[in-house]
């Protein structure tokens, strides 16, 4: 064997192992369910539930006041300190897939819902959608609808409106970038 092959051979796997005891070996375990217990509780400190554990480390909760609804919790990656980036395993709440889109679809039409995803990494739903794709291109009658909708979510789910932003972005039909008015965040936490 080479000189040369044998640092390869050791320093590899020291540097792997000094990256980890830097970030944490918090990094490589799991929450426990007194944990996400903990979350819930802290979160929801009002609202009773029934927690079960799922596969990949996720957990189910079905809160009483809103049995029809069960919310995954999952553990994800988090980034944070840009200069000296520390990685958190973190826990997060996953609503909006199933509290949001049902509602919407009362407000928006099927082409302009088809825009619409759940960002697990920023926590948003996004909604960039093409100029053409909005309805009779009626910019303000969409906005209208979005606020419409962002008022009976927060009647619906109040405890859950902190939690939720729509982050709408149109798209003009000459492939431009998005003026400014056609850039809007819903933040349902205002209603």
């Amino acid at each position: 064997m080479k000189p040369l092959t044998l640092k390869r051979f050791v320093l590899l796997p020291l540097i792997i192992f000094s990256l980890i005891i830097t970030t944490g070996c918090h990094i490589l375990s799991h929450y426990s369910e007194d944990e996400v217990q903990q979350y819930i509780n802290k979160n929801y400190p009002n609202l009773t539930y029934h927690l079960e554990s799922q596969r990949n480390h996720t957990w189910q909760v079905t809160f009483d006041k809103y049995p029809q609804m069960p919310i995954e919790i999952s553990e994800v990656m988090h980034t944070s300190a840009p200069v000296v980036p520390q990685v958190d395993r973190i826990l997060i709440t996953n609503i909006p897939l199933i509290t949001v889109f049902p509602l919407m679809k009362n407000y928006i039409t099927a082409e302009e819902l088809s825009y619409a995803t759940y960002d697990t990494s920023t926590l948003y739903i996004e909604m960039p959608i093409p100029y053409s794709a909005i309805q009779n291109q009626d910019v303000a009658s969409f906005y209208n609808r979005m606020n419409q909708f962002s008022k009976e979510y927060a009647n619906t789910y109040p405890d859950f409106k902190e939690k939720i932003f729509i982050r709408v972005i149109i798209k003009p039909s000459d492939g431009s970038d998005s003026p400014e008015e056609y850039r809007r965040i819903f933040r349902l936490s205002q209603y």
